[in-house]
């Protein structure tokens, strides 16, 4: 996420915090800066929802309905079953045993994702089956060092 992304993603939230406020107005339970942090927090996880279905239409109309395009679909559904409030985080988690420091500074998988969006988004296959094969690579050999590990 730009860092434009982030900022859009703390003022719509502060917006939906504080419309929370006005919407059940009277003593709250909670003080009024975890209501526009739980709307920051709603944000976010909107904004996920939001790039998840983005590149499921993208990946619909550049190579079809299957694979990745299920998966996206996937994605999308269980990030909206989230309460808004909840707190969501996706990361690397368990597989940081398999990639050194070296290794997950120099990870540029979420660039390629976009990348390739971007080229399916603007007909390039090209472009796109070429930062497939990157992230193939990348991560075929991180799941090499897992079955050998």
């Amino acid at each position: 996420m730009t860092i434009t992304g982030i900022l859009t993603a703390i003022v719509i939230g502060l917006i939906i915090g504080a419309l929370g406020r006005l919407v059940l107005p009277g003593k709250q339970r909670i003080p009024i800066w975890l209501t526009i942090l739980v709307g920051i927090v709603a944000a976010f996880v909107g904004t996920a929802l939001a790039r998840a279905e983005r590149a499921e239409k993208i990946v619909r109309s550049g190579i079809g309905d299957d694979g990745a395009a299920e998966v996206l679909a996937e994605t999308a559904g269980w990030l909206a079953r989230f309460d808004r409030a909840s707190v969501v985080e996706l990361d690397y988690g368990g597989l940081v045993t398999f990639l050194d420091d070296d290794a997950l500074r120099n990870d540029t998988s979420a660039e390629l994702v976009q990348d390739a969006l971007q080229a399916l988004q603007d007909g390039d296959a090209e472009v796109a089956q070429s930062c497939y094969e990157d992230l193939r690579d990348f991560w075929g050999a991180v799941v090499a060092r897992r079955g050998n590990g």
